[in-house]
Order: C-alpha cells, then structure tokens, then sequence
C-alpha cells in the first residue's frame, strides 16, 4: 500500500480529504485523472496520455498488470461503459450465485422458534452475501436493515423472510445507469425518515438518496447519477413523527456533506483540512445542493421567521443548524414534496413499491 501510494504520487496523484483511497491528478486547474484504490484493484478514468503515464508507471514498479477496458468487473460490480460513455453497472452474476438457505431443521419448524445455530450460522453468513448487494441494490436495503438487528439472535422467520429477499434479487433484476453528461455541479438529495407509534423503544429509521445532477450529452435533458442510498437506523432516541423527520433531515445533511466535498475536490484538487473548516464555517464548495424532505411540520420549523423552539426543546439546535447550512450557502434550497414524489420512502418502508 505504501509502494502504490509513492508510485502514485510520483506521477502528481494525490488523494481526496474526503476519501484517501479516492486519487485525482489536475493539470493548471482541468482535472486529467481519477483512480479509485481497493487492495491491488485499481479503476480509473481520465485522459489518456495522463492513464498511459500512470499505467507505465505501475509496471515499472509491480511488473505485468491485467487492464480491462470498457467492460470489466471491480469489487464485485460489473462495470459496462455505452459508446455514447453511459456506464451501467450490476451485480447480477453475484446475486445470481446466491443459495437461499434450505436446512432439515426449517422443516414444519415454528416461525417463532429460535433457530438452531447451524442454521443461524447459515443466516449470518446469507445475510452478510445479501448485504453486499446493497452496492447496486438499493430498494432491498429497508429488509436488509431490518434482518441486521437480529444477527445475534434469529428466528425460523427471518430466515425465511431473507430467502424472500434473496428471491426477490435474482427474480428481479435491476442495474444502476450514470448517463453520460455534463455535469450541473448541483446534487439533489431526497431524505425521509419512519416512526412507528407502537414502538415504544422509540427506534426509527432514516433513508436518504444523493443524486448529481446534470444535462445529458446526447439528450439534451436532465439526468441524475446516483451517489449514495442509504438506510440506517436514527441515532436518537424519536418519540414523535416530528422528531424522526428533523433527526432523518439532519442525518442525510450529514452524510451529504463529505459527498460534496469530495466533487469539489474532484473539480480543483485535494483540500487541506483548514481549507475544508473554512468552507463549513463560511461557503465556498464549487458544488450547491438541494435537500428535498416529505414532513410538511420540519419543512415549516426550519423556514419559519424568526425560527422558534420546537415543542421539543432538544431538537433545536437541529433545526438552527440547518438554518445556518441555508444561511452560509452550503445547502441551496430545502424543499418539500408529497409523499409519492419522496424518491427515499422505499429506504423507511417495506410496504411501497419497489420501482
């Protein structure tokens, strides 16, 4: 590691703050060259002098490399770039390797019934395989998460419930598409939290979904790349729809923020972490964002004048702070939507459409 990261910085690669094993190389400003770094695979794209310099580079240092082009399989993800410069990429050869569990001990087993520990040992691991997926795989995340709080002590159930899943996967399918385009510096991110009232434990869920916004190259119309989709479980203790929604806004700015760091220093090279604190306390990234939340009571504490503390006194200073990601200009505008336009709902809920 230590080997590749000289061999790399001799050819003027540094790494991003936001992501050390994301490289950029810029020449005057105009970026030439992205490496992404995982163990001895490396993934790139750039111009060619500058990806031929590099290459030359690695085999003097590590001998003969096997480079694919265009279409090839990284970190478990088939990549397959269009001649229009699209890239899909999937996972369906993975997936498809997948076995769902099948053990004489689920035979006329009680639902309820803890399973027996070869058969949670054979969870844990299907669980973990299933999780992978999740690279690609997005709208199963919700189950996934789900499954996850019970991998130290399963039932019969949810065995059952993660072969569904895993049925579901291979039944159906799906890949993630980047458009090629000319980028809008601007990302759009959906965020969305779930509370359940009979929970008295006061467990939530938060989803978010960061998008990058831009034109199409050869359609002349928006299209969006997919950065990030996640399900997690709120940090805090909710007791109120009001409470998950602030603590699932403030959660996905959180996440958005080193997602718009990292396309800045893409755009005009590493940052220092000064540089970085300077930017958080007072603007400044090449890139604007958006954050689009279905919770009509957050959207109007947020933008209310002058903005006033909740009934819950200690969720304020989430609600400031993000009245001071608007104020500096970090974040653009927060906007509302209906129910059925939250592109994240499918992250905190099992019962909505998959599509």
């Amino acid at each position: 590691s230590l080997k590749l990261s000289r061999t790399l910085q001799a050819c003027d690669m540094r790494p991003t703050l936001a992501d050390d094993q994301l490289e950029v190389c810029h020449d005057n400003g105009r970026l030439n060259l992205a490496m992404t770094k995982h163990v001895d695979d490396l993934r790139f794209t750039g111009e060619e002098a500058k990806a031929t310099q590099v290459v030359n580079k690695l085999k003097e240092e590590f001998g003969d490399l096997d480079i694919e082009k265009d279409e090839y399989t990284n970190c478990g993800v088939e990549h397959k770039r269009l001649s229009n410069g699209t890239v899909e990429m999937t996972q369906n050869r993975y997936i498809n390797s997948l076995k769902t569990i099948g053990h004489p001990k689920l035979v006329g087993a009680a639902a309820e019934a803890e399973t027996s520990a070869e058969v949670h040992q054979l969870f844990q691991s299907l669980l973990g395989a299933a999780a992978f997926t999740l690279l690609t795989q997005h709208w199963i995340a919700v189950y996934i998460i789900s499954l996850q709080r019970h991998t130290h002590a399963s039932k019969n159930i949810h065995v059952r419930r993660l072969n569904a899943v895993v049925r579901a996967l291979q039944k159906s399918p799906a890949k993630l598409v980047f458009h090629a385009m000319n980028c809008s510096n601007k990302i759009v991110s959906f965020m969305d939290a779930a509370f359940a009232k009979e929970q008295d434990k006061g467990y939530g869920l938060r989803g978010a979904v960061h998008l990058r916004k831009g034109m199409g190259t050869d359609t002349g119309i928006e299209v969006y790349h997919m950065l990030l989709a996640e399900c997690k479980s709120l940090k805090l203790v909710t007791r109120s729809s009001f409470s998950s929604e602030t603590l699932g806004l403030t959660g996905g700015l959180d996440s958005m923020w080193p997602l718009m760091v990292t396309l800045h220093e893409v755009a005009q090279g590493p940052l220092r972490a000064d540089e970085a604190r300077k930017i958080r306390a007072e603007g400044g990234l090449r890139v604007s964002a958006d954050a689009l939340i279905d919770a009509k009571s957050g959207f109007d504490a947020v933008t209310a004048s002058p903005l006033k503390a909740p009934t819950e006194k200690n969720l304020a200073n989430h609600l400031f702070w993000v009245r001071e990601w608007l104020q500096v200009g970090i974040l653009d505008q927060l906007k509302w939507c209906g129910t059925r336009d939250m592109v994240a709902d499918g992250l905190t809920t099992g019962k909505g459409e998959r599509n």
